[in-house]
């Protein structure tokens, strides 16, 4: 067997809810107030025992990753000056 296919298989494909807490970096206490709520991230329950699925955590970091390129304006396509862009408010 390859090492790939081995890492592959090392690698666990659902995480209890302080696995799961732990890998999208955030509390077991904002997973379980989604869950109540009804947001995502998805998870499977069987019984009493909750599971994240890997490639949904996945999913859900990459739908709550901000797009830097495109939430930037671009000062040469706007009208306003780039120096008048970004004045202080006060």
């Amino acid at each position: 067997m390859s090492s790939e296919a081995q890492n592959t298989l090392d690698e666990p494909n659902t995480f209890n809810e302080h696995e799961a807490a732990r890998y999208v970096g955030t509390s077991v206490s904002t997973l379980r107030r989604r869950r109540k709520a009804r947001r995502d991230p998805a998870w499977t329950q069987i019984d009493r025992q909750i599971r994240y699925r890997r490639h949904i955590l996945d999913k859900f970091l990459d739908d709550h990753t901000v797009r830097l390129e495109e939430s930037i304006p671009d000062p040469a396509s706007s009208h306003i000056a780039p120096e008048a862009q970004f004045q202080r408010v006060q």
